[in-house]
């Protein structure tokens, strides 16, 4: 039970950075052109 929720909450947390990462970088983008 605890190895499949440490799994989940691993996969959230790389699926949230990942969303945070792309939107950080093409707000960054966009301001700079």
């Amino acid at each position: 039970m605890f190895r499949v929720k440490n799994s989940l909450f691993c996969v959230t947390v790389k699926l949230f950075l990942t969303s945070v990462l792309e939107i950080w970088h093409w707000t960054h983008g966009q301001s700079e052109s």
